[in-house]
């Protein structure tokens, strides 16, 4: 599940491999049973979301993304380029973890120029959504509560002891990243914890992986403007 999360927040693989902390969103007034019309309109948005990811349509996959998540990824997009390492060390690791990725991924003239929702395109056209960790997914039942709406998330049948979270946008349900962000950084610092390694021990270890010595220590540099 750990690996799950980690690349459902950066939109690319790490090589993580435990269970998650068994953390849901909630909604702050009492949900109802979603309405007969609306599940099935959830359950079509998360499904072809998984299939976009797995068939590397970004154009598809970003237009059922909600926006709460863009802030982080144009703030990430800005730090990729100009942030310190300074400056980096003050995020939490969720953060810090987005902006170096992004600095491996995406050249630098395209971060100059890119929206945070080119960047969720082209991580999906680039097909750096983990495969495994998403194609074994599918959603349990499903409550509503206004225009948000939460689902179970069964991970080959099995109940997960996390939610997805939906959004309303334009008369459309949208997956909402954001709550899984939140997921994400306990899972990390979990994570450092079960290794026996400090959060920047953990990170430098996570990049070394990914991308070599040599170029983990490149991404500790900003791009330029």
């Amino acid at each position: 599940m750990k690996r799950f999360l980690v690349a459902f927040l950066c939109l690319f693989a790490a090589a993580c491999g435990t269970t998650a902390p068994g953390t849901t969103t909630t909604p702050t007034s009492t949900p109802t049973s979603v309405s007969a019309d609306e599940a099935p309109a959830i359950k079509t948005a998360f499904e072809t979301y998984v299939e976009a990811a797995l068939s590397k349509d970004g154009a598809t996959g970003v237009s059922l993304v909600a926006s709460p998540i863009m802030g982080l990824y144009e703030e990430a997009r800005k730090l990729a380029l100009t942030g310190t390492e300074e400056q980096l060390s003050g995020l939490q690791f969720h953060k810090r973890f987005v902006v170096y990725l992004l600095r491996g991924e995406i050249d630098p003239a395209t971060l100059r120029s890119a929206s945070a929702k080119d960047i969720v395109k082209i991580a999906l056209d680039k097909g750096l959504v983990a495969e495994q960790s998403i194609s074994n997914l599918s959603l349990g039942e499903i409550e509503v509560n206004g225009e948000t709406a939460q689902a179970e998330v069964l991970s080959s049948g099995k109940k997960a002891p996390w939610k997805f979270r939906f959004v309303r946008e334009d008369g459309a349900w949208k997956i909402d990243l954001q709550p899984l962000l939140e997921l994400a950084e306990p899972a990390m610092l979990d994570l450092a914890k079960q290794r026996n390694l400090t959060v920047d021990e953990l990170l430098e270890q996570l990049l070394v992986a990914k991308y070599g010595p040599a170029k983990a220590a490149e991404l500790r540099k900003p791009l330029g403007a």
